[in-house]
């Protein structure tokens, strides 16, 4: 196959996400131990990163101020991060349990986001319901708004579920 692994770093599953960065390298994220995992692009393995995050579902690389960032929906964490390409969390947006969608925070499980033309966030919740969890450069909360759907949300922005503004 294309991915080549050390035989300590195991593959897990990988029903997250894969991107790619400007430098070629490709980002496969996976619900195993290894969080992230970084290959060239002919497949050599580079490293891990985020094994906190590990359990991301969705992913998307985006550049800002001429940095790349990774934004995910991290499944196993019921949030959404921003992570420089090292891995280290530069945010994170959690459930809004003001919204009084949720009555824990495990019952919030984003599996996919959407950033918005002007930096705002938003990321659909479960079937049934979108949440909205906004954040700002700490990722501190300014306000919440919810949208219902009665399917389940395809697409955040469909539903105009855009809410947290990137700063």
């Amino acid at each position: 196959g294309w991915a080549k692994l050390p035989a300590d770093t195991p593959l897990g599953p990988t029903l997250g996400g894969v991107a790619i960065d400007r430098a070629g390298l490709v980002y496969v994220s996976t619900d195993g131990p290894s969080g992230v995992l970084v290959f060239s692009a002919d497949g050599k393995f580079i490293r891990s990163i985020a094994k906190e995050f590990s359990g991301i579902h969705g992913l998307t690389i985006r550049e800002e101020g001429g940095r790349e960032f990774i934004y995910a929906a991290h499944l196993k964490g019921n949030q959404v991060v921003k992570l420089d390409l090292d891995g280290v969390a530069q945010w994170t947006i959690g459930v809004a349990m003001e919204s009084g969608l949720y009555k824990e925070k495990k019952d919030f499980k984003p599996t996919a986001f959407a950033v918005g033309p002007d930096g705002r966030i938003g990321a659909p919740a479960n079937a049934g319901n979108a949440g909205e969890n906004p954040a700002g450069r700490t990722g501190g909360r300014a306000r919440t708004a919810v949208a219902r759907s009665g399917r389940r949300p395809h697409v955040a922005a469909r539903l105009g579920v855009i809410s947290a503004r990137r700063r």
